[in-house]
């Protein structure tokens, strides 16, 4: 090859760096914005195709969707079926009394029934009562009823639980306890 003499030579870098330069300028100008509003729809297209996505897998999911409704709709019906309606009161004391049947406990006190506030969730539909009961029972049998009462009823729990000896023990009720307890139930306000 031929040596380039100075002048020519420092024009041909010139040139060269110019090229870069001006290569350079276009890249990071206009190349790299055109590349980043690429990769951003490129972002905005997977999010549009994954909520197309989930959309069509709910209208595929409907009729499933739909019997779960309808199932979930069918157990609350029956489990309001066993709720408190009308007189709470009497209902309450009725239920206690059938109850009772299976189990060894005496319950000779019902106090009057009380509407204390339902504070579970905002706008909860239904309402609710308590009343005290009290009687006389053993230990186990307390804890069988107790047990057993609040697995029957779910829609009822047992609160304030207190005991105390029995207070005029004869023979072999020595170790019979006195109890009372507040029972609370939620009262269907809708009944259809």
């Amino acid at each position: 090859m031929t040596k380039l003499p100075k002048a020519q030579r420092d024009k041909l870098i010139l040139a060269i760096l110019g090229t870069a330069v001006v290569l350079a300028g276009l890249y990071f100008g206009l190349v790299s914005v055109q590349l980043a509003q690429i990769h951003g729809l490129k972002a905005q297209r997977d999010q549009k195709h994954s909520d197309a996505q989930k959309i069509d897998d709910s209208i595929h999911n409907a009729k499933k969707i739909e019997a779960d409704l309808n199932q979930k709709a069918a157990e609350l019906k029956t489990a309001e079926q066993d709720m408190a309606s009308g007189d709470a009161y009497l209902w309450m004391v009725n239920t206690i009394r059938q109850f009772r049947i299976g189990h060894d406990v005496d319950i000779s006190q019902f106090s009057n029934i009380s509407n204390p506030d339902v504070s579970l969730y905002p706008h909860f539909p239904y309402k609710q009562v308590a009343i005290t009961i009290g009687g006389t029972a053993y230990y186990h049998d307390l804890g069988l009823f107790i047990a057993d009462f609040e697995n029957h009823f779910q829609h009822m729990r047992i609160q304030n639980l207190s005991l105390d000896p029995s207070p005029v023990p004869t023979g072999g009720d020595r170790e019979k306890l006195s109890f009372r307890m507040q029972i609370v139930a939620l009262v269907n306000s809708n009944p259809s």
